[in-house]
């Protein structure tokens, strides 16, 4: 079970509806999260993608892993 967690370093979406409506922003940084090691102490596996190729790759491991597999993708590289 291939589970993609794509990071924007906090709670990107409330982080913009804040600026949008000019309120101050503030509690929605959660800083570096290391999201492979949390999945691999949680009994899963935990892979990195940086781009599309390695995207695909790591979803052709999780494909035939014996157990779920979370996939981090930072937010720059999902565009």
């Amino acid at each position: 079970l291939p589970v993609i967690v794509t990071d924007n370093g906090g709670y990107g979406e409330i982080r913009n509806e804040m600026a949008e409506r000019g309120d101050p922003v503030h509690a929605v940084g959660l800083g570096a999260v290391d999201f492979p090691a949390t999945a691999r102490a949680l009994g899963c596996h935990g892979l990195s993608a940086e781009d599309g190729d390695t995207l695909a790759h790591a979803l052709e491991q999780a494909l035939v892993a014996d157990r779920p597999t979370l996939i981090h993708l930072p937010e720059s590289a999902a565009r």
